[in-house]
């Protein structure tokens, strides 16, 4: 294992307990002829596995058959039986995404090719579990030693976990030409349904001409009556059909801003189509963009996910950004990098950590309704296993709502889900993520 992976490692599980307290002790293989302190956990060799359970958890890369994750010698040294630092860090580097080529019709890393998927996982951060494992020998190992032990959070003590609402604004009319060209073309070329029956139906009749896209002063108010600001992604115009429809220079989005502003909330950039492989075109959209608000722009989502492996990072570091929070799977609601806490990615090529953090996507609406097809019951539980598993880990819960999927003429009784989705994200006192409340993790 390279040294600066171990040091990446290291530097996350720093997040979550003092590592300076521990990092002396640490060795690959038992000190000879010591009889000090000793945390012993040697580097795997093989292949990763795949089919290795220690008590329900895989471990990628096993170091003997046994099937516990540590003990202590007679002598008192920590060993571990497996590389866990390892294991932490193929999945929270991202490194799957370097050695499969697989990608979809827009050069995304699917969900199908992931090992998440192979393992069952995605709503099982297996680095947090790796971590947990560690620090509960590291606490031990502190008592049996008389050393001390100092755990850390990136959120105040008394919040349950960390909650980022955020929502890309991608269309704000429901009725522009463009929009009827699209549903037309979807029309044409879908099966007859009853939802396209309508949708059509509506386009016809317009439903009074009301706009159901420009629903933000419903969204601020179901979000204010439960304390919450959130990170609203401005979209730049660019690919016709793909990026905005919309113009960021009018005054019904100059001012949609500054009332978002002076409610508390925050400004981001949508990074537009062709932005993930184009510097020229990301800095662009971020002018733009920057014209909304004086708060200099820090945090990005890529327009439908769309980012390469760590190219796009790289882009948007360059760029001077210091917040992304598009790495998440379009498919399916969890964790792409096995991790529920803000991170640092990896660039493999240069064995390097890269300075801007990432947050991670946990859900979206889109994958609820539209990839995984659930019913309202359905999406809510998916909601409540994943705030429980950020609870139980102090981690970070990211919302991605689109303001045009609040729309009861296409999907009826959605706004309804959403303020009991609100409801079940806000129970726990969690800490509300902003760009301008972001600090290093404490103790």
């Amino acid at each position: 294992m390279h040294p600066h992976r171990r040091a990446y490692v290291f530097h996350h599980l720093a997040h979550h307990v003092n590592m300076e307290d521990f990092v002396p002790y640490w060795h690959t293989s038992p000190p000879a002829g010591s009889n000090a302190p000793a945390i012993v956990m040697p580097i795997s060799a093989h292949p990763l596995k795949t089919d290795f359970i220690v008590d329900g958890c895989p471990v990628l890369f096993p170091l003997s058959d046994r099937r516990r994750f540590y003990h202590f010698n007679a002598g008192g040294h920590l060993i571990f039986e497996h590389d866990l630092l390892q294991s932490a860090f193929y999945l929270l580097s991202g490194q799957q995404e370097t050695e499969h080529s697989g990608r979809d019709s827009i050069g995304r890393f699917p969900y199908e090719a992931s090992l998440q998927k192979q393992l069952n996982t995605i709503r099982d951060p297996l680095v947090n579990r790796y971590f947990a494992i560690i620090i509960e020998a590291l606490e031990l190992f502190a008592h049996r030693h008389g050393r001390a032990f100092r755990r850390r959070s990136f959120w105040p003590p008394n919040a349950s976990h960390g909650l980022l609402i955020s929502h890309d604004v991608d269309r704000v009319d429901k009725w522009h030409a463009a929009e009827y060209k699209k549903r037309l073309k979807a029309f044409a070329h879908s099966p007859f349904s009853f939802q396209n029956q309508r949708a059509l139906w509506q386009m016809v009749f317009r439903k009074g001409d009301a706009n159901p896209y420009w629903c933000f002063d419903w969204m601020k108010q179901q979000e204010s009556e439960r304390g919450l600001n959130s990170l609203w992604f401005f979209l730049p115009r660019g690919v016709t059909h793909i990026d905005a429809y919309y113009d960021i220079g009018e005054p019904r989005i100059r001012q949609l801003a500054r009332t978002l502003v002076e409610q508390g909330d925050a400004i981001g950039v949508h990074g537009s189509y062709r932005s993930w492989d184009n510097p020229d075109v990301l800095q662009r959209d971020i002018q733009t963009v920057q014209s909304l608000d004086d708060t200099p722009i820090t945090a990005i989502r890529q327009h439908w996910l769309r980012l390469r492996y760590p190219d796009t990072l790289h882009i948007m570091e360059s760029s001077g950004l210091q917040y992304d929070s598009t790495l998440g799977f379009a498919e399916q609601t969890g964790w792409r990098n096995s991790y529920c806490h803000p991170f640092h990615p990896y660039d493999h090529a240069a064995e390097r950590m890269l300075d801007i953090w990432e947050w991670p996507l946990t859900m979206m609406d889109v994958t609820l309704f539209d990839y995984m097809g659930l019913g309202y019951d359905q999406a809510l539980e998916t909601a409540r296993e994943l705030i429980r598993t950020c609870r139980h880990y102090n981690g970070l819960f990211v919302l991605l709502w689109h303001n045009n999927h609040l729309d009861e003429t296409e999907r009826p009784g959605i706004r309804r889900f959403y303020s009991a989705l609100l409801d079940t994200l806000v129970s726990g006192a969690p800490h509300i993520l902003l760009p301008t409340n972001f600090g290093a993790p404490h103790a």
